[in-house]
């Protein structure tokens, strides 16, 4: 619950202060680039060992997708994504068992607000993290196989 909890705030926290901007899509569905997946793979180990959570982005439109620590929590925040990347979203991630949930979040000013996202416990999973991560920036928000990603660890 604890978990959930700060997921929904940096969630909510993002919305509060502009991330994870609309932008138009790119590219056609496929796999990223083997330095990507390495890169996500690594950077999603490091925070699963360290108990932290990472935020996955693209630096120019800021779409992402956060990991949380322990069990691999993924979190596909609803609110920034247009019509057509909520359909995607929707498919992509019922492919994978992932449900779309509604849930109270409070928010910088003290205030609460319903958040909409795609979250599920992966377990010790890796691979399986990795590969929700290159379906949600290939399939959902269609960048290219070399996309250049940016992380970030909220502890």
């Amino acid at each position: 619950m604890r978990m959930t909890r700060s997921l929904l705030i940096i969630s909510a926290a993002w919305l509060a202060i502009g991330g994870c901007e609309k932008s138009p899509s790119r590219g056609p569905e496929g796999r990223l680039s083997e330095a990507t997946q390495l890169a996500i793979r690594s950077e999603i180990s490091r925070a699963r060992d360290s108990q932290t959570i990472v935020l996955i982005e693209e630096s120019h439109s800021k779409k992402c997708l956060q990991f949380g620590y322990k069990n691999l929590w993924v979190d596909l925040p609803c609110q920034p994504l247009s019509a057509d990347e909520l359909s995607r979203a929707e498919s992509v991630m019922g492919r994978f068992g992932i449900p779309k949930e509604t849930r109270p979040a409070p928010i910088l000013d003290g205030t609460t607000v319903l958040m909409t996202s795609f979250q599920k416990f992966l377990g010790d999973d890796l691979e399986l993290a990795v590969r929700v991560a290159e379906a949600v920036f290939r399939e959902v928000y269609l960048f290219p196989p070399d996309v250049q990603l940016q992380f970030t660890r909220i502890e």
